[in-house]
């Protein structure tokens, strides 16, 4: 609790809030919360659809003329009663999970802050007017799929390794052979990596991947920030604004009411400025400079309270 001197202004004293520790760390704004939300969100869509992706991979890579599976049912029943039950379809879950985590944390996380870049140092080409958004900025359909695009190759990148591994675990039951990478999440890195070393063994299939992952980020994002836009949601970001942009530009794409209100704004401003030479207005603005030196100096004590915390 503060001292009296504190609640009464003659002392400075602050209580640190764990609560507005949290909204800093992982406001809405925050790095962090941006990339625990992509990590959060891609780790419960792997919990709940992983035995697909099982059956999937199973029915996909069965060799011509020994088909051992013939339909989705069939292929989840024999997993199920000849490898061992739900832990089978569940096999090679750790590494999509470990991979899982920094592929969709850092897709989120580079497409958030690519969006922000494009909106803040490159505004007159990437952006149109928007003045709903946040920062009055919304992106472009090409810059949504360039910085989509550019953000999954780069999670793609991170977290490949970990797909291979997936793929070998889950396939390992289908063949004498390959049964070894069945063992488990480091068992199996440790023969990919001995047995074909790095580029030939944990990235192998890389640059097939890259065509597939690429568009596939691309679409996704575009197609998720259209959908905000559908339904009047707001995908600006913070620190974005129309000033780097040409203003004759920005007043050519605003709409003919959004200019008259503004040229109003600016008409009823100069009227207020023209008044206030009389002596009642002179007293009223004294009295609103003191009020504004006064939230002045309270908004200055609570961000010195934020940098204390």
């Amino acid at each position: 609790m503060p001292s009296p001197d504190a609640q009464h202004g003659r002392g400075k004293f602050y209580v640190v809030c764990p609560n507005l520790l949290f909204s800093h760390i992982l406001g809405i704004n925050s790095h962090v919360a941006k990339f625990l939300a992509g990590s959060g969100a891609g780790v419960t869509a792997v919990l709940l659809t992983y035995p697909l992706d099982t059956i999937r991979a199973r029915l996909a890579f069965q060799v011509t003329g020994e088909h051992v599976y013939t339909g989705i049912v069939h292929t989840a029943v024999t997993i199920f009663k000849e490898e061992g039950g739900l832990r089978a379809l569940y096999r090679g879950l750790v590494p999509t999970l470990c991979g899982m985590v920094p592929y969709a944390g850092l897709s989120f996380y580079c497409f958030e802050r690519l969006k922000f870049t494009c909106m803040k140092y490159a505004p007159h080409l990437t952006c149109d007017p928007c003045a709903r958004n946040t920062g009055g900025l919304v992106l472009l359909l090409p810059a949504k799929l360039l910085c989509g695009g550019f953000a999954g190759a780069v999670a793609q990148s991170v977290s490949y390794p970990l797909d291979v591994t997936r793929r070998r675990m889950q396939l390992a039951m289908m063949n004498l052979e390959t049964r070894k990478y069945g063992m488990g999440m480091v068992q199996t890195i440790t023969m990919i990596y001995r047995d074909h070393g790095v580029f030939r063994g944990l990235y192998r299939g890389m640059s097939i991947n890259y065509m597939r992952a690429i568009p596939m980020a691309a679409v996704s994002f575009s197609t998720y920030e259209l959908m905000k836009q559908l339904l009047n949601l707001d995908t600006g970001m913070k620190g974005s604004g129309i000033i780097p942009l040409d203003r004759s530009a920005v007043l050519k794409k605003l709409p003919r009411d959004n200019m008259e209100d503004s040229q109003n704004n600016s008409n009823s401003t100069s009227n207020d400025e023209v008044n206030v030479d009389s002596p009642e207005s002179s007293s009223t603005s004294s009295e609103d400079i003191d009020e504004e030196l006064g939230s002045q100096e309270s908004s200055d004590m609570f961000d010195l309270a934020n940098l204390m915390e």
